[in-house]
């Protein structure tokens, strides 16, 4: 049934988190960043939620596959970083879990300081929640940065 389907699809995040970085396969990967890029463009409320869904786990799935896969999961950050605001929400509220396991690469990493730069320009309600892990992401970066970011 397509519910039954659309319950699973919102799941994966969640299971996949829990494997660790020790089982982590490439296919796992694959899977959570096709399930979330797959349901990006439609207005569809089940594919919003799986997107949201897919957000909300993300710090979880790129911690279980490690920095040395974050390259996987890059396109899919930034394309949860433009759907809705909820999802977005759920994305800021957690870069500072992406920043730890990126940890000594977060300085080279435009990815993750290009959207919180954006976040903190974004809607009110996306300021108020990346503004505590944003202080955390930026005081894991250079001087160099740190001052770019706040000017």
């Amino acid at each position: 049934s397509k519910w039954v389907r659309m319950e699973a699809l919102k799941q994966i995040g969640y299971v996949v988190a829990l494997v660790g970085p020790d089982h982590f396969a490439d296919e796992m990967a694959k899977l959570f960043v096709t399930t979330c890029t797959d349901h990006m463009s439609s207005a569809d409320t089940s594919a919003v939620e799986i997107c949201y869904h897919g957000a909300f786990t993300f710090p979880g799935v790129v911690q279980a596959a490690g920095k040395q896969r974050w390259t996987m999961f890059q396109n899919s950050f930034r394309a949860l970083c433009r759907c809705e605001i909820r999802t977005r929400k759920a994305i800021a509220s957690s870069v500072h879990e992406i920043a730890a396991v990126l940890d000594d690469e977060l300085e080279n990493d435009v990815t993750l300081i290009s959207a919180v730069e954006a976040f903190l320009v974004d809607a009110q309600e996306i300021q108020t929640a990346v503004v505590k892990p944003a202080a955390h992401v930026i005081a894991l970066c250079s001087t160099a940065v740190q001052r770019r970011v706040l000017n």
